[in-house]
C-alpha cells in the first residue's frame, strides 16, 4: 500500500511533480494521510491550467493556509478579493521563485524574502531598495522602465553578483 512508505520517500515522489500542482492535488486526494503530510509547494505555472480569463484565488487566506509554497506566481487580479498583501508575501519564509505581475504590491512585499528568481517586469510600486538586499538572487526581469529609472544601481548591483541573469523587457 502506498501509505506504507516511509513519508519521505512519498515527499520524493511528490516532487517530481514539482511545476504541475494539479497533478500533486490528485496525488494528496488519494486518502487523508497524504493529504494531511504532502504539501504543495510551487504555483507559478498554474496558470498555464486555467481557462483564459479565470484567476486563482490567491489572496491573504490562501496564502497563510500555505506558508510552504516555495515558487509562487501572482497574475493580474479581477478584483479586490483576489489581492495578497505586502505582509502575506513577506510571510513566505521558504519562497525562492516570485512572479508579480499588475498587482500594488510594494517593496514591502520583499524586505525579509532573499529570493533565488524574480520577475517584477509588471510591478510598478517595487523600486530597486525592495531587490537590493537579496544575495540568493540568480534571475531577475525588470521592465526597461525600472531599468531606466534605476540603471546606475541596477547595473552595480548586477555586476557585483557575477551570478545573476537579467532580462530587461520592453
Amino acid at each position: 500500500m502506498l501509505v506504507d512508505l516511509p513519508i519521505e520517500l512519498l515527499r520524493y515522489i511528490f516532487d517530481f511533480f514539482d511545476g504541475n500542482a494539479f497533478e500533486q492535488f490528485k496525488i494528496k486526494l488519494l486518502c487523508k494521510y497524504l493529504y494531511n503530510n504532502l504539501h504543495i509547494t510551487n504555483f507559478m505555472h498554474i496558470y498555464n491550467y486555467c481557462k483564459i480569463g479565470h484567476e486563482l484565488a490567491f489572496d491573504d487566506k490562501f496564502i497563510y493556509a500555505n506558508p510552504q509554497i516555495r515558487k509562487l506566481h501572482l497574475g493580474f487580479y479581477w478584483n479586490a478579493t483576489h489581492v495578497v498583501s505586502d505582509e502575506a508575501i513577506n510571510s513566505l519564509h521558504n519562497l525562492s521563485h516570485l512572479s508579480i505581475f499588475w498587482r500594488p504590491n510594494t517593496d514591502k512585499a520583499l524586505s525579509n524574502l532573499n529570493l533565488e528568481y524574480l520577475n517584477i517586469e509588471e510591478a510598478p510600486n517595487i523600486t530597486f531598495d525592495g531587490i537590493k538586499h537579496m544575495t540568493k538572487l540568480k534571475y531577475i526581469v525588470v521592465s526597461e522602465m525600472f531599468y531606466n529609472a534605476y540603471h546606475d544601481e541596477f547595473t552595480k548591483f548586477i555586476t557585483n553578483k557575477q551570478q545573476i541573469e537579467a532580462t530587461i523587457i520592453e
